[in-house]
């Protein structure tokens, strides 16, 4: 049986079939598509919210270390009177303590989005250095 010789209603069937079919293809490839690039998008934006909070832990440190300078500038200029260096070097302390911590948590940020940190850590040990040298308690 030829093409040819069947009658118009079943060609037009055959027809609409394969466009059906056709259709149903690009379809599902679409559908696809979309599905693979909503997946990737997701991952982005988490990525995206790492990032940000390991930038924010950094301002976050960095912060932290002014103020420890600034406290160290406090007992260096009002540390001769005992309570207001009581004071200002438990200030002091505290704000590097806050740093360390900052640090650390930005260390754990970037290894886990698999980023190296050597320059986290020889902040990390150069913080520790500056803290035992300055103020050895």
């Amino acid at each position: 049986m030829k093409f040819s010789n069947l009658k118009i209603g079943i060609r037009l069937a055959l027809l609409g079939g394969f466009f059906l079919l056709v259709l149903l293809t690009v379809g599902y490839q679409g559908w696809s598509a979309i599905t693979s690039i909503n997946a990737s998008n997701a991952n982005s934006m988490a990525r995206s919210v790492d990032l940000t909070q390991a930038v924010d832990l950094a301002r976050g440190a960095q912060v932290e270390f002014k103020i420890q300078v600034q406290e160290w500038k406090n007992i260096l200029i009002r540390g001769h009177d005992p309570a207001q260096l009581d004071k200002y070097s438990k200030a002091f302390v505290k704000s590097g303590q806050a740093t360390a911590a900052e640090l650390q948590k930005l260390s754990a940020q970037l290894n886990k989005l698999n980023l190296q940190t050597p320059l986290v850590d020889d902040a990390i040990r150069m913080h520790e250095q500056l803290g035992q040298n300055y103020w050895p308690r």
